[in-house]
């Protein structure tokens, strides 16, 4: 191997991204956009936060910088993105300051915010019948929507014959139940992510 085959081999083992549990320094311009969304993110904007949050996740991964984009998808009333904004924290590339632990338990505690205080979706089908659902005391022509908070609920397929099934959903989840055309089949139900 020459002079040259070296210094390239050195020059992609730099490149290589860093890994889970990896410290990783923030580049200046990082660390630029993460303040100007933390500032934009206190006046209010939030998209301008995301976007801000965002230009800096596709310099490099940081943790920190997960941890804040979820917390402004949170703000914004965006549950699904928050969920896999915190989600990510806990793979992306350490920084040093806040210290890993810190930023995990901030995400864990966000998270536990976002179960508590997000609605998340029922998805109902119903095969080819024309048949009403309820759920939690609302009533819609199936297929249905239903955002609910986290939790069980039950669902009941009301005509044209009745059934009944109970979901679990955790916030930032959606649930899908399908009813078949048959009064004898148990509905299935899936959980599912929605990004």
């Amino acid at each position: 191997m020459d002079h040259s085959q070296h210094i390239f081999v050195a020059l992609l083992v730099l490149a290589i991204p860093a890994t889970a549990g990896a410290q990783n320094v923030p580049t200046p311009r990082q660390k630029e956009l993460n303040k100007q969304a933390y500032s934009l993110l206190k006046e209010g904007d939030t998209a301008g936060a995301i976007a801000a949050y965002e230009a800096s996740l596709e310099l490099g991964a940081v943790n920190v910088t997960y941890l804040n984009l979820g917390r402004a998808h949170q703000k914004a009333g965006e549950c699904e993105r928050a969920w896999v904004a915190f989600d990510a924290v806990a793979q992306a590339p350490q920084v040093d300051k806040p210290s890993p632990s810190v930023v995990q338990e901030t995400a864990e505690r966000f998270t536990t915010e976002l179960s508590a205080t997000c609605p998340t979706r029922v998805l109902v089908s119903c095969g080819d019948q024309d048949a009403t659902v309820r759920l939690g005391g609302a009533s819609q022509p199936c297929p249905a929507t239903f955002e609910v908070l986290p939790g069980t609920h039950d669902v009941l397929l009301t005509a044209p014959a009745p059934r009944h099934t109970r979901v679990t959903v955790v916030a930032g989840r959606s649930a899908k139940v399908a009813f078949s055309s048959s009064p004898v089949d148990s509905p299935v139900i899936t959980p599912t992510v929605t990004a």
